[in-house]
């Protein structure tokens, strides 16, 4: 069975490289959580049967702090789902002391297919700069 070869050799793979991280069981696939500290993704992989290959089908990150202070201030969650392209970011800023909620950031983000086999941590890293890219556009548009 493809599927749980698959998992088997991302498992192996995950074990070997990562291992601190997690993998998340899920009905029809996986999610890779990735924690860099202060900032993390969650990789979700889904089953595509017509390509019988695991299948990137959603990316989450969460950033506690965007601006490089560290005070956890500054940051926010983001996610894109690859199937459709549609993002959605919730980011927040200090302003005058105090915390501001950005609005709610609603977009479409396209990324290649990408499956089990080719994914990297390059995709994340794709992803958290188009992220950071909008948080900063976001931030000089809703002083």
């Amino acid at each position: 069975m493809p599927f749980l070869t698959d998992i088997n050799r991302f498992i192996l793979t995950f074990t070997c490289i990562c291992g601190l991280n997690t993998l998340v069981a899920l009905k029809d696939g996986f999610e890779f959580w990735n924690d860099y500290g202060r900032s993390g993704f969650i990789s979700t992989f889904a089953y595509n049967k017509k390509e019988k290959k695991m299948q990137l089908v959603k990316m989450k990150q969460t950033d506690y702090e965007i601006s490089g202070t560290y005070s956890g201030e500054n940051g926010g969650t983001s996610v894109v789902d690859l199937l459709t392209n549609k993002y959605t970011a919730h980011f927040r800023v200090v302003r005058n002391k105090k915390i501001v909620e950005l609005p709610v950031i609603n977009r479409i983000m396209i990324f290649p297919k990408t499956y089990l086999e080719n994914f990297s941590d390059d995709i994340n890293f794709d992803y958290e700069e188009k992220c950071v890219a909008l948080y900063n556009q976001y931030q000089a548009e809703n002083k």
